[in-house]
């Protein structure tokens, strides 16, 4: 693989990385909009979807953090290879799909999360 093209890789991570990083930046705003509604006078049933969106924003900030780690460590891995070897493995170019895979899995899930939560607050109190 040719220079111009791990270069390509390593932009696209760092776009990747950076989209992310916005999601982050979304979800720690939508928990921050949970807490100002939770301030309010609830029904039992909406203390459910409450704890429930919760819960989502935890475990997709966790879910955001680790895919950059992973971004960030396949780029160290690109680096490492393209000056060592002069190009990169089969075994890398696999790893990059298994992270677009993970990406548009987690992308999806955000997307839908942040769907179903402008829909909640939509909801008459």
């Amino acid at each position: 693989m040719v220079l111009e093209e791990i270069s390509e890789l390593m932009e696209e991570c760092n776009s990747k990385r950076q989209i992310l990083k916005d999601y982050r930046e979304s979800l720690q705003g939508s928990q921050k909009g949970l807490l100002k509604f939770a301030s309010q006078n609830l029904p039992k049933d909406d203390l459910s979807d409450l704890e429930h969106f919760q819960n989502q924003f935890h475990i997709q900030l966790i879910n955001i953090h680790d895919l950059r780690h992973d971004y960030k460590a396949y780029q160290q891995r690109l680096k490492v290879e393209s000056q060592l070897h002069g190009g990169i493995s089969d075994e890398t170019l696999q790893k990059q799909k298994e992270l677009q895979s993970q990406y548009d899995v987690l992308e999806d899930i955000i997307k839908g999360l942040n769907k179903n939560f402008a829909e909640f607050l939509q909801k008459p109190v």
